[in-house]
């Protein structure tokens, strides 16, 4: 039976199962929403910024509506009282130094360098609607708008429906992402599969699309379980640099995606407990490349390439006392192409991390709080040529106070034949 037969069975395996347990760049922490909601970062977040808990998971999906319970504690949402819009914003300066050395003899090199500086936000609106913005005012000297989103939500709180749009990041579950506890994401959201003038795709990206999902909700004894069901579809992305595609300006060297054709995403996931996750996904798009032939030439096709990727994603909180937390990823893709002389490629991927925290805080609060974390990495672009990369990746997050985060990483990559020893102090407001 071939491999893309049997995950979409998968797929629908893994939802069915979700189902039936119903019926039985950076990371960053937004400051802003806990003074909205005059509440402690500890409300979604766990064991520190930027990982949400599963409250601060339902309080984004609901459209920034914290979870709560009636009188007769049947589950509501909390609205937080009428605020300016830019009160939920805050303002991010992510400072680093950083050390990496080569395999080359004599090849290493050390910066210290103001990385990023970002305006970040969101929040409710009325009628269901809310809203989601990030805009870099500093990035290697360019300021950009990085996303931007609608949201309708529509239903009751054991069952919603919700519409996204805009710029969007498509991926439900994050942790791996933008509520990582490393400086680098693991390697299977992070790199590559190239093939022949295709750069490569990766799941990280923002992308311009709209998603229509379904949530379901219960609380049962206090507890809250829920689980995201989606569909979206997608502009895909250029060829290169993975920028969002529109541009008109590929040349030999560097041809773009400029079809109309549409990528697209399912995906399902579960919360239980306080921040255990479960989901899955399968993405499925086209990329048409194009080259410039000669000075106002028309624009020549030289080939489509098909992207297929599936994977199932996951955490566990093993000992909530101590905060030690197990999570898992695996993804498996192809890409067919159409390009004269280029071989289809199969690729994966899967990461395996552990993290806990080293010392607690006083208070029921993230101040204070040191974690560790270790993960470890292993990615094949082409598992027919040889060569995996590898590597592993060591940190500590300590978060100083409500608005410094700190941490210290180090780095291996087999892939790069690189190790990087990086320090970070993140200031949010």
């Amino acid at each position: 039976m071939s491999k893309w037969i049997r995950w979409p069975m998968c797929f629908a395996l893994v939802m069915s199962a979700v189902l039936a347990g119903v019926a039985s760049r950076s990371a960053w922490a937004v400051p802003a929403w806990a003074r909205a909601l005059d509440t402690k970062c500890a409300t979604c977040h766990s064991p520190v910024p930027p990982r949400l808990n599963n409250t601060g998971l339902v309080y984004k999906r609901m459209g920034y509506r914290l979870p709560d319970a009636d009188d007769e504690g049947n589950l509501t949402f909390k609205e937080r009282e009428g605020k300016a819009v830019f009160d939920d914003f805050s303002l991010l300066a992510d400072m680093r130094i950083e050390s990496q050395k080569t395999d080359a003899p004599d090849e290493a090199d050390t910066s210290f360098k103001l990385d990023e500086v970002e305006a970040m936000g969101g929040g409710p609106l009325q009628g269901g609607f809310s809203y989601a913005a990030e805009y870099v005012l500093y990035e290697a000297g360019d300021s950009f708008l990085e996303t931007i989103e609608a949201q309708y939500n529509r239903g009751k709180p054991e069952g919603m429906f919700t519409v996204r749009a805009g710029q969007i990041r498509p991926s439900l579950w994050q942790k791996g992402e933008l509520q990582k506890l490393t400086l680098r994401r693991p390697f299977m959201f992070d790199k590559r599969a190239p093939i022949g003038s295709f750069g490569g795709f990766r799941l990280r990206e923002r992308q311009r699309g709209v998603e229509l999902g379904y949530t379901i909700n219960r609380l049962q004894e206090g507890q809250l379980t829920s689980t995201f069901l989606s569909g979206t579809v997608l502009n895909g992305l250029s060829q290169e640099d993975s920028t969002i595609p529109g541009s008109f300006s590929g040349t030999l060297n560097n041809p773009q995606d400029r079809d109309n054709s549409k990528d697209f995403l399912l995906q399902a996931m579960h919360v239980w407990d306080q921040s255990n996750t479960v989901g899955a996904f399968y993405y499925r798009g086209k990329a048409t490349m194009f080259d410039d032939v000669g000075a106002g030439a028309s624009v020549v096709s030289i080939g489509q390439n098909r992207i297929k990727r599936a994977g199932l994603v996951g955490n566990y909180v093993v000992d909530k006392k101590s905060g030690v937390d197990l999570l898992a990823g695996y993804v498996t893709g192809s890409d067919d192409t159409t390009e004269a002389g280029v071989a289809n490629v199969d690729s994966n991927g899967w990461f395996l991390e552990l993290n806990g925290v080293l010392k607690q805080s006083k208070e029921d609060t993230t101040v204070g709080r040191t974690v560790g974390v270790i993960r470890y990495d292993r990615f094949d672009p082409d598992d027919s040529v040889p060569g995996t990369d590898k590597g592993w990746t060591v940190g500590l997050n300590h978060q100083a106070s409500d608005n410094i985060l700190l941490n210290l990483e180090y780095q291996n990559d087999s892939g790069a034949a690189a190790n990087t020893i990086i320090g970070r102090v993140l200031f949010a407001y």
